[in-house]
């Protein structure tokens, strides 16, 4: 298994392995998860994305991946986050961060390394001075992947514009420049 970032031409080219594992990673129907694409593609256009995903040494099948890009105003997410948060937590996170947007690991492939793995290729050498992640507040293995990294909360009770969640907001602090 080796994880490596991808650049957008074979994020594009990879698109129907990278939605394969993102519907096992969450457990959908082969019919399910299309609209993630479209997803996917918009966010490989934001300034600063990094897609960094793990492949099996025999197949090359994707075995997970995680992505991010900088979190700015005028964007969902940044704008939701900052419109819930406390103003002193959100001028201190939000705006220029790096946007940990996805992450996972087919099930088959848990708890072998691989998500640490590609965590490790992706945050390596980010220009940003700080990152923010949402994880829904059930989902303890993930919570605990993150502060086991270094991530702390800093809001809780997140719901996304669309009315899911509740979410925690997780940040930290990395060793980049600020964008």
């Amino acid at each position: 298994m080796a994880a490596r970032l991808l650049d957008v031409p074979e994020v594009d080219a990879r698109l129907p392995e990278i939605i394969t594992a993102y519907r096992a990673m969450y457990a959908m129907a082969a019919d399910e998860g299309y609209g993630y694409s479209l997803e996917l593609i918009g966010y490989s256009r934001r300034d600063g994305f990094r897609l960094a995903a793990a492949f099996d040494d025999d197949d090359d099948r994707v075995l997970g991946f995680g992505l991010g890009f900088t979190g700015l105003a005028g964007q969902i997410w940044t704008d939701s986050l900052a419109a819930a948060m406390d103003p002193g937590v959100s001028n201190e996170w939000l705006g220029g961060h790096f946007e940990f947007a996805q992450f996972g690991v087919v099930p088959d492939m848990r708890r072998r390394g691989v998500a640490t793995d590609v965590y490790e290729v992706l945050f390596a050498d980010l220009p940003h001075d700080r990152g923010i992640l949402t994880v829904i507040e059930t989902n303890v293995p993930a919570r605990t992947f993150y502060e086991a990294h270094g991530w702390t909360t800093v809001h809780r009770d997140f719901y996304s514009p669309s009315g899911l969640g509740p979410y925690r907001v997780m940040g930290k602090q990395l060793h980049g420049a600020a964008v």
